[in-house]
C-alpha cells in the first residue's frame, strides 16, 4: 500500500524540496560524536576478554544532593578482569593512572580510532598513560597467558 502525506506529485515534490533544504541547514554533529562513531569501527583484539566495569565514582556523584562535580576530585574506575584480578584507573589532569591487584602485568597499550600508544610500567602492577588521547579510547592489558581490554574511556 502506497502512503503519501502529499495530495499531488507537485506536493510531494514540494515537501522533498524543503527536506533537502533543511540538510543544509542543520549544523554538523558535533567532534565528539564524530570520535565516537570512528571508535566504534574501529578493531579490537579479538582475543581480548572484555573487562567488567564495577565502580565508577561520577555514580556516587550523582546520587549526591547537589550533582555538582568538582574538577579537583579525579575521576575512579574499577574493572574486573576476572580470575580474581582487578584494575584500578585514576583520571588525572595530565595523565591516567592504574593499577592491578593480584596479576602479574606484562605491558598495557591504549587503543582510540586512529592513534595507538603504550603506558609507562612504574613497576610490576601499577602503570601510567601520559599521552592519552582526548577522544575515545580503551585500554588492553597484557598479563601474561592472556589479554583483558577495558570499554571505550574518555579522559578529559
Amino acid at each position: 500500500m502506497d502512503e503519501s502525506i502529499a495530495e499531488s506529485p507537485e506536493e510531494e515534490a514540494e515537501l522533498l524540496n524543503l527536506l533537502r533544504s533543511y540538510v543544509h541547514v542543520v549544523d554538523d554533529p558535533p567532534p565528539l560524536y564524530i570520535d565516537l562513531a570512528k571508535a566504534s569501527f574501529s578493531m579490537r583484539d579479538l582475543d581480548a576478554e572484555l573487562a567488567e566495569l564495577t565502580s565508577d565514582s561520577t555514580w556516587s556523584l550523582a546520587s549526591a544532593a547537589n550533582g555538582v562535580r568538582s574538577t579537583l576530585v579525579p575521576r575512579v574506575l574499577a574493572f574486573d578482569l576476572g580470575e580474581g584480578v582487578a584494575l584500578e584507573l585514576e583520571f588525572l589532569r595530565d595523565r591516567v593512572a592504574g593499577d592491578v591487584s593480584s596479576g602479574e602485568l606484562h605491558a598495557v597499550s591504549w587503543h582510540s580510532a586512529d592513534q595507538m600508544g603504550h603506558a609507562s610500567l612504574v613497576d610490576g602492577s601499577y602503570f601510567e598513560v601520559s599521552n592519552a588521547p582526548s577522544a575515545p579510547f580503551y585500554l588492553q592489558l597484557d598479563l601474561g597467558h592472556r589479554r583483558v581490554a577495558t570499554d571505550w574511556l574518555l579522559h578529559r
